[in-house]
C-alpha cells in the first residue's frame, strides 16, 4: 500500500512543480495557456483513458474543478452574435428570452456585469416566452457556447495548434477579475453601440487546473488507486 500513496505523491508533485512554474513565469502569456491546456490534457488522459481527448477534457474539468455552474453557464453574447450572421430569425423569436434574463447592451459597460446562465436556467426563463422544452436542436446549438467549449475551442486548440488565443477576447482591462468576464468595446470612432467581448482570465483556468488536480489526487486516495496502473492503461 506504501508503494500506491509513494507513487501517487510523486505525480501529484510532479504537477504541481509544473503549474507552479506557469504560475510564477508566464501565467499571462500564450505559453501559460499552452501548459494549463497540455496539463488539463494529459490528467484527464490518465482518468479516462479510453475517451476521446474532447470528451475526458470536459469531463474532467466539470467533475474535479469545484467550478462546473460557471464552466457550463451560456455566453449569451456570443450566442446572439452567432445568431445575427448565421440565423437572424431565429434571434428574433429568442429575443424576449434574451432581456427576460437580463441581457441589455449598454449595461456590459459596468464591471462586473454579467447575465449568462446555464441551459437549465434559459430554459425555465423561457417558459411562457418561446416553445418549451427546447428541442434537441437547439439545445446543441446553445451549449455550443458554453464557457467549458468557449475553453476547448477558443483557448485550448487557438492556443495549442496556432499558438494565439482567439482575436474577439475581452481586453484586459480589469485585471482584478478573476472569474470570466466581459468587456464592453467600441470597433472605432463610428461605433455608436459596441459590443461585448468575452475573457476567461488566466487566473480562473489556473484556479480550476489546480482544483481538478486535488481532486484527482483525492480520487486516487479514495480508490487506492496505483498512478502507475493508470500509466498503463494511457492512450498516447
Amino acid at each position: 500500500m506504501s508503494g500506491i500513496k509513494e507513487h501517487n505523491q510523486f505525480f501529484i508533485e510532479y504537477f504541481c512543480h509544473l503549474i507552479k512554474f506557469v504560475e510564477e513565469n508566464c501565467l499571462d502569456r500564450i505559453e501559460g495557456t499552452i501548459l494549463f491546456s497540455c496539463y488539463l490534457d494529459s490528467l484527464s488522459g490518465y482518468r479516462w483513458p479510453t475517451l476521446g481527448n474532447r470528451e475526458r477534457f470536459e469531463k474532467f474539468i466539470l467533475t474535479y474543478s469545484t467550478e462546473e455552474s460557471t464552466w457550463i453557464k451560456i455566453s449569451l453574447p456570443k450566442y446572439m452574435k452567432q445568431l445575427q450572421v448565421q440565423n437572424p430569425e431565429l434571434l428574433n423569436s429568442l429575443d424576449r428570452l434574451f432581456r427576460k434574463v437580463g441581457v441589455i447592451n449598454n449595461e456590459y459597460l459596468r464591471q462586473g456585469y454579467n447575465p449568462d446562465c446555464t441551459i437549465l436556467e434559459l430554459e425555465k426563463q423561457a417558459d411562457g416566452v418561446i416553445l418549451t422544452p427546447f428541442s434537441d436542436e437547439l439545445k446543441k446549438d446553445i451549449n455550443g457556447y458554453r464557457y467549458i467549449d468557449i475553453l476547448w475551442k477558443e483557448y485550448r486548440n487557438l492556443a495549442i495548434h496556432e499558438t494565439r488565443t482567439h482575436k474577439d477576447e475581452a481586453p484586459g482591462l480589469w485585471e482584478d477579475m478573476d472569474v470570466p468576464f466581459y468587456v464592453h468595446v467600441h470597433k472605432g470612432f463610428e461605433d455608436k453601440e459596441g459590443e461585448p467581448r468575452f475573457k476567461i482570465p488566466s487566473i480562473f483556468i489556473l484556479r480550476t487546473l489546480k482544483n481538478c488536480l486535488n481532486g484527482f489526487a483525492g480520487y486516487l486516495d479514495e480508490q487506492q488507486i496505483d498512478i502507475i496502473q493508470l500509466a498503463s492503461q494511457k492512450r498516447i
